[in-house]
């Protein structure tokens, strides 16, 4: 059977996970899983066994090309009882009335970009209990902004807040800041043409736009930088309200640059975990650890069976805020 979903979700996440999985025993890797659900509410535990069976589901990618994988039955089969449940709510998204509700019509973002992540679920915003309140006017950072079409979802949906929109790539960028210029959205979307980790330094761009990496590359002069969520914030002297991050498997790079604001400002958040192991199994406990009383969730905000592996995030939020 043909592949019907995304390729690069099935890549981007198996590069990481299928060396992960010969380093690693079996029991080892349940000790790191129910470790992660000890720390997340009781509906995670189904959302995080989904992930892990169909990652331990995939042939080698040395080898794919000798299997044929009905991704569609796999993914039938593993889907969790909540995720089953959210379909039946929103079993798609109506994508012209989406781009006519956030004025996108224009915008040159591909049907399959306008996905449930950011229009039904808000970036995860819509899972926590009163979010206009916890956000209370705070800022909100966009980590993996594309082409601006969650930044339009979350500013229309939390008008209070001014997005701060994060897009390395050139190309995205001149889109987003087009999507920042129309006037429903004018000074409530900041579009910053730098990417984020773990602390400020020059970087090398790879990729075609969707899924661009960025390496650390110190003899880089004049060229794209990262920064910190620590260093951004305290530049541009924000309170921080929600935190949202889908940038390739450096996620839990920006979550360390990230604990000081977390500490202080302790914003909400929603961070893709499916790229990496690291990000899936350590970001968790890494936020445990720094002692703030957050609720923990696992949720996949594309449970629609057009995504396989992507949109496994985690979602956090104090719990006594």
């Amino acid at each position: 059977m043909a592949n019907t979903f995304h390729p690069m979700s099935n890549h981007i996440a198996l590069q990481k996970w299928q060396p992960f999985l010969e380093t690693y025993s079996r029991r080892e890797l349940r000790a790191k899983t129910d470790l992660l659900k000890a720390l997340c509410d009781k509906d995670s535990a189904s959302e995080i066994d989904c992930f892990i069976d169909r990652v331990l589901s995939h042939p080698p990618l040395s080898r794919r090309e000798n299997f044929q994988i009905d991704y569609r039955t796999i993914a039938e089969s593993t889907r969790s009882a909540w995720a089953k449940e959210q379909v039946k709510i929103a079993p798609k998204v109506d994508v012209p009335q989406m781009r006519d509700e956030y004025n996108l019509v224009d915008v040159d973002i591909e049907d399959k970009f306008i996905r449930p992540e950011s229009f039904l679920y808000h970036c995860g915003l819509h899972f926590i209990p009163n979010a206009v309140g916890l956000l209370n006017g705070r800022a909100i950072i966009d980590g993996g902004a594309y082409r601006g079409e969650s930044a339009a979802v979350l500013r229309k949906n939390y008008p209070g807040s001014r997005v701060h929109a994060f897009e390395p790539d050139a190309t995205n960028f001149k889109i987003l800041k087009q999507v920042s210029e129309k006037a429903q959205f004018l000074g409530g979307i900041v579009p910053v043409n730098q990417g984020l980790s773990s602390g400020s330094f020059a970087v090398t761009a790879k990729g075609d736009g969707h899924g661009t990496r960025l390496t650390r590359n110190d003899n880089a002069g004049g060229g794209l930088r990262v920064t910190s969520i620590d260093d951004y914030v305290e530049s541009e002297n924000i309170s921080l309200g929600f935190i949202k991050l889908d940038i390739e498997g450096l996620e839990f790079d920006v979550i360390k640059g990230a604990a000081g604001t977390l500490t202080r400002d302790r914003p909400a958040f929603a961070v893709a975990i499916y790229h990496t192991p690291q990000d899936f199994l350590e970001i968790a406990p890494f936020v445990e650890r720094l002692g703030l009383d957050y609720t923990l969730m696992v949720r996949h905000l594309h449970p629609q069976l057009t995504s396989f592996f992507g949109e496994f995030m985690l979602i956090g939020y104090p719990a006594n805020r």
